[in-house]
């Protein structure tokens, strides 16, 4: 059996055992806890929790079979046994003007993301105890695809052109942690193999892309050293109605998809904090990091570096149809930083309903055209051979999308990248894409 079947089988059994275990918790007792989570919700559960409704009733097809029969069984599970999961998975294909030569320029992808939360011991009075487990991969759909491996090497940005896209059979597990809640779900602990991105520099119009904004640059900040796949923790408390404070810790040396009890010394490393205020219609963050990373390929001492940095990001509902977001990130090191980038300044605008607005017809909550712009200075560690500094990579992302059902919807986008830092051989790419997410 290759390494590659090996993982994914691995990573298959452990998300099948976590599913199963949870058929022996007391039904009750989860019962309890659960409708307890969902009555009490906190800033820190709103951060943490996925909850039981899901699904959009003013979807083109507001109400077919497969939408009705899910909700029930998330409501089922989420009552009975105290699980809740999402799972997304998308069908991409895309449309690349310049790109890496020996690449496709046309590629199809298959992307799969799937988190649950089990909680293993309730308890009414403080949230209780849960497991979770995440899931990330993708698979390339055809040969030509296939051949070309990572679809960030057709294009070359500094971080990824989508951030859900990996290699053409890539599958791994990000995080296996517990969670466990106090002080009323004011606060909470969470340890294990974390990751991070979960929890930190969170943005409610960009941050996961299925569904919004697919370029790295716009899901999390480039310039905070986020990691997964590494032990960690992460230390949550809400201060006020409105305020809460996060500060947490990882090791950065394994990569996705080996073990962490293999690949850690302790040497390389981050601590990042986290202050957000949170008020009716919009959000600010302040996350100010320190990390020690290493040069790679080099093995001794002193091939590591300290540094650290700040990000600020602010999220506003301007009307009702139109909203706000940016994302202002600088470290002190132009080299080694893990994410991608020494400094990056984001923008985005997006527009609530755009059909709704053009035509009188209602539609889909969360239906919406946005338009987002980065420039980022890249690491000199990701620079590709002949690309400098000096020459900004700038990343314009275009992106709609249309409910069809509570659980299906269209994405269609567009990304115009001048100056891709890995990429000498040329000053801009574009890219046209779709992508039919199911999210259930």
């Amino acid at each position: 059996m290759t390494d590659s079947k090996m993982k994914t089988t691995t990573y298959t059994t452990i998300l099948g055992l976590a599913f199963t275990l949870a058929s022996f918790s007391s039904a009750d007792e989860a019962k309890g806890g659960s409708q307890a989570s969902a009555d009490n919700e906190t800033l820190i559960t709103g951060i943490n929790q996925f909850g039981s409704e899901y699904g959009d009733d003013k979807a083109l097809f507001p109400s077919d079979a497969f939408s009705r029969a899910w909700a029930d069984v998330h409501a089922r599970a989420y009552e009975r046994y105290g699980l809740e999961w999402v799972v997304e998975t998308a069908f991409s294909a895309y449309g690349i003007r310049h790109a890496a030569a020996g690449s496709a320029d046309n590629q199809s992808w298959h992307l799969l993301h799937v988190q649950a939360n089990w909680q293993f011991l309730p308890e009414k009075e403080t949230g209780g105890t849960w497991l979770r487990v995440e899931l990330s991969g993708s698979t390339a759909l055809n040969g030509r695809t296939w051949r070309s491996g990572n679809l960030n090497e057709a294009i070359g940005v500094s971080n990824s052109f989508h951030t859900d896209t990996f290699g053409y059979n890539e599958y791994f597990i990000p995080e296996v942690a517990v969670m466990q809640y106090f002080a009323d779900r004011k606060g909470c602990l969470i340890f294990g193999m974390v990751n991070q991105t979960n929890y930190f520099d969170a943005n409610s119009y960009a941050n996961s892309s299925f569904g919004q904004f697919t370029n790295a640059a716009f899901v999390n900040s480039q310039v905070v050293p986020l990691t997964d796949s590494n032990f960690g923790l992460v230390l949550q408390g809400q201060f006020s109605k409105s305020v809460y404070g996060m500060i947490g810790g990882s090791f950065l040396e394994n990569d996705c998809g080996y073990s962490p009890f293999k690949h850690t010394t302790g040497k390389a490393f981050n601590v990042i904090g986290e202050i957000g205020y949170v008020y009716d219609g919009g959000a600010i963050r302040f996350t100010p990091f320190v990390a020690r990373a290493q040069d790679e390929g080099v093995e001794h001492d002193d091939c590591y570096k300290t540094y650290g940095g700040l990000s600020i990001n602010v999220e506003h509902e301007l009307t009702e149809r139109l909203s706000v977001f940016s994302r202002v990130g600088w470290s002190s090191s132009d080299h080694l930083n893990t994410a991608g980038a020494s400094c990056q300044c984001t923008a985005g605008v997006i527009l609530h309903r755009p059909w709704e607005v053009l035509t009188g017809m209602e539609e889909s909550e969360g239906n919406f055209l946005g338009v987002a712009l980065s420039v980022t200075r890249p690491d000199r560690s990701v620079l590709g051979e002949g690309c400098v500094t000096k020459d900004r990579e700038i990343v314009l992302e275009c992106s709609y999308r249309y409910a069809i059902t509570p659980y299906l919807s269209l994405h269609p986008t567009y990304q115009y990248i001048k100056n891709p830092s890995q990429r000498p051989d040329t000053h801009q790419v574009q890219v046209y894409g779709i992508q039919a997410v199911l999210t259930f």
